[in-house]
């Protein structure tokens, strides 16, 4: 039984709540509350598509996890999940969940998901609660936390499960007002190709993205990734940070988690994902351009440079000529001491 200050602090919580309608505003209130209130080190939401019968990387929400380490449990280690291959996670039963419900602490200790996966979450537990509207899955909030910070007990199932019963019409008030203005799934672009470049994959961003490059874009922009550091890449449609990381995928449809019992016969496939994250100067950057010693004008010619302006695009935005766009370069670098743009970039941003 919940104590009266848990429940008054769960109804807070999703009194809170009221009035955002952005689906990663939504997230950003609900998650930074649920962190202090289930004393967790990372929550992410990954949401269920309905028509494909399967848990999806667009849409989803991190908040303290790489989205690099998502994509690699959506694309592989999803099988090996408990909540996964139990059938719980689209079945029916409780709407919330943790490992020791389908597996003992110490059988998941021995387990290729526990060494090869949660290990470098970190996680050593986690709670799953299943949103659900109408008897339908919209998708799942995992809750999770570092060794340390002790395990998921009875009083987290409960304020996870009254959570579940008060927040699931506001989620999908949430979800379907992001629907109907455009705005549903993550901004972030999802390239996945094999090792020739020949593209297996890519969502709206994604495609958005290479059909503003003339020539074998998927090629392109995993070279950009591979340049080292932080890459960043103009298109017509933006600045956009690129990264790039090895996966291995038992998926027949790429970035989809379909539930299966079992990997066996299930041909393993290398690829890589390309990831294409929306790029501006934060402030984070400006403040480190203020105090940098640089001028004015060489802050902006570093302002536009970390966006992905070539030469010739800061000489035409600053109507200079390319010579003096040269010019200003050399004298940031012996300023900075760094070597060459990449150098530049990663002194800018790799804070940021």
């Amino acid at each position: 039984m919940l104590s009266r200050s848990d429940v008054s602090n769960v109804l807070a919580l999703v009194s809170s709540l009221q009035g955002i309608h952005e689906q990663n505003a939504f997230f950003r209130a609900l998650f930074e509350r649920l962190e202090v209130m289930l004393n967790s080190s990372s929550i992410v939401f990954v949401p269920y598509d309905r028509k494909k019968g399967a848990f999806c990387f667009e849409g989803h929400y991190a908040h303290h996890m790489a989205s690099t380490l998502l994509m690699e449990y959506i694309t592989y280690y999803h099988l090996m999940d408990p909540f996964v291959y139990s059938g719980w996670a689209r079945g029916d039963g409780s709407c919330a969940a943790m490992y020791e419900d389908f597996i003992s602490r110490e059988e998941l200790e021995k387990t290729e998901f526990m060494k090869k996966f949660l290990s470098r979450v970190p996680l050593k537990d986690c709670l799953v609660i299943k949103m659900l509207y109408q008897g339908n899955l919209m998708g799942v909030i995992a809750v999770h936390r570092r060794e340390g910070n002790g395990y998921f007990g009875e009083r987290e199932r409960e304020i996870a499960e009254v959570l579940c019963d008060h927040l699931s019409e506001k989620l999908n008030h949430v979800l379907t007002w992001d629907q109907c203005n455009d705005s549903s799934g993550s901004e972030i672009g999802v390239l996945i190709i094999d090792s020739c470049c020949n593209p297996l994959y890519s969502n709206g961003v994604a495609r958005k993205v290479m059909s503003d490059i003339s020539e074998d874009p998927a090629r392109r922009l995993f070279q950009v990734a591979q340049t080292g550091g932080t890459a960043t890449f103009r298109t017509g449609f933006g600045s956009f940070r690129v990264r790039s990381f090895p996966i291995r995928t038992i998926s027949d449809v790429f970035c989809e988690t379909k539930i299966a019992n079992d990997v066996l016969g299930r041909q393993v496939k290398e690829a890589f994902v390309v990831l294409l994250e929306p790029f501006t100067t934060s402030k984070t950057i400006e403040k480190s351009l203020a105090r940098s010693g640089l001028t004015v004008r060489q802050q902006t010619v570093v302002s536009k440079l970390v966006q992905g302006f070539s030469n010739r695009e800061i000489a035409r935005e600053l109507l200079i000529s390319e010579q003096t766009v040269k010019d200003h370069l050399h004298d940031i670098f012996e300023k900075l001491r760094v070597r060459n743009r990449c150098e530049l970039v990663l002194f800018f941003t790799e804070n940021s």
